[in-house]
This record gives C-alpha cells, structure tokens and sequence, in this order.
C-alpha cells in the first residue's frame, strides 16, 4: 500500500521535476527595454567581479603567493562565470530598437573581456609567467570598457 503511494506520487513529481530543469535552461525574450538595461548592468558587474578576482589571483600567484591550484581554480570559475553571464544576456532578444542598439554597443567589450579572462587562464594552466603577466595587462582594457557601460547603462 505505501509502495503505490509512493508510486502515485512519484510520476507527477518526476515529470515536474522534468519540466523545471528544462525550462530553466531556456533564456526568453526580455519583456521591457527598462529590465533589457539592467540585465546589461547586471552582465556588466559579472564581468567587473571576474575581472577583479582574476587580476588579484593572477598577481598573488606572479607574488609566489599563491598556490598554483588554487588561482588555477580561481581563474577558471571566474572565466565561466562571466561566460556563463555573457551568454545569458546575448541569448536574450532585444525587446526594442533601443536595446538592439545597446547589444551592439556592450557585444565586443563584453565578449572582448571573456577572451581576456580565458588568456589569463590558458596562462595559469600552462604555468607560463609571461603570458600570465601579458594576460592580466590585457585585462585593463576590458576593465575600463566594462565600467563605462556599466555607469552608462546604470
């Protein structure tokens, strides 16, 4: 008897579950220019706060004072992270000609940035000094690109 309850109330559960880690991979349109321009602020600080940890973890690890494991961890989720922010925000359909016009202006810096992050890993992993010093140099200018929009925007 407990076994068909379970049974019962396990189908409708399971497909539940189903339809929520489906759809939470989906990225719809943004309904409003107003929320199109906050998830451009939002990507924005993603991007700000990889770049920060990176530049700290890339010079503690130059400083010998880090454990190269641990920058190598360090480095790398902030790479996913904001190319995780950065795909979410362009897999979104600008909702007005406005915020079509904002994509363009934030799609190269902000892809530009992760391009940055991802040399400054390549760097870490290889355990290459100089290209781990060429790397968080190349972090300065999508620094300075993502600020802007970010104030612009905000």
């Amino acid at each position: 008897m407990v076994v068909d309850t379970v049974r019962s109330r396990a189908g409708p559960l399971a497909v539940l579950a189903l339809v929520l880690v489906v759809t939470s991979g989906c990225v719809g349109p943004t309904l409003t220019a107003h929320g199109y321009r906050d998830r451009v602020v939002y990507t924005a600080g993603q991007l700000s706060s990889a770049i920060a940890t990176t530049d700290l973890a890339g010079r503690l690890q130059l400083d010998h004072k880090a454990i190269l494991a641990l920058t190598n961890v360090v480095v790398s989720q902030a790479e996913s992270d904001a190319d995780d922010a950065t795909t979410a925000l362009f897999t979104r359909q600008p909702p007005t000609s406005d915020s079509l016009a904002l994509y363009e202006r934030v799609r190269q810096p902000f892809q530009d940035a992760v391009d940055a992050l991802r040399a400054v890993r390549i760097a870490v992993r290889r355990e290459d000094r100089e290209a781990l010093r060429a790397g968080l140099a190349g972090l300065a200018g999508p620094a300075q690109q993502v600020s802007e929009i970010q104030q612009a925007a905000g």
